[in-house]
């Protein structure tokens, strides 16, 4: 397990539930880390192909996709990514910023495969972008998701507990 800095230099290894999971996993996954614009291309590819189905289902436009290509691959950008062999089974990316000037770890995307899905891998990647965040120095994590994607909303508020801001725009217009 390497995690990549924006250098490309190595840095420490990462201990997390996250890396358990991988471990137990059969066969065996490993957890990669590099900034977006650092990501090796066949990962890159895993990535945006990853995104793009997933995003397709709830009716994003090609327009959207095309920003979504662009944040994923951006220096600032982090991606933390689950492998099993060449297949990537999910992956987070966020990056540290300030919002409502407070600093957070802002979750632009969280992906996982069908096939991979109810493994928990979702919760524990979000898990290790809060546990980041947090020794990056900010001070909460948030995110956004499409109106569209009444699955997502529910998973976010029941399963991790998230709070729609009262500025979000679900509160203040239709969806």
């Amino acid at each position: 397990l390497v995690a990549c800095t924006d250098t490309g230099v190595a840095s420490k290894t990462m201990t997390s539930r996250l890396e358990d999971i991988a471990a137990a996993a059969t066969p065996a996954c490993s957890v990669a880390s590099c900034s977006g614009d650092l990501l090796p291309p066949p990962l890159l590819r895993a990535v945006l192909d990853l995104t793009t189905r997933n995003l397709k289902e709830i009716g994003v436009t090609p327009a959207e996709l095309r920003a979504k290509r662009g944040e994923l691959s951006h220096a600032e950008t982090q991606i933390v990514a689950v492998r099993s062999g060449a297949n990537l089974l999910g992956f987070a990316a966020y990056r540290l910023t300030v919002e409502e000037g407070v600093s957070v770890a802002y979750l632009y995307e969280l992906h996982v495969e069908a096939y991979a899905r109810g493994m928990r891998l979702g919760s524990e990647l979000v898990h290790e972008v809060e546990r980041r965040g947090r020794e990056g120095g900010a001070r909460g994590l948030m995110l956004t998701v499409h109106t569209r994607n009444e699955a997502a909303r529910r998973w976010y508020k029941g399963k991790l507990h998230f709070e729609v801001s009262p500025i979000s725009p679900a509160c203040c217009a239709p969806p």
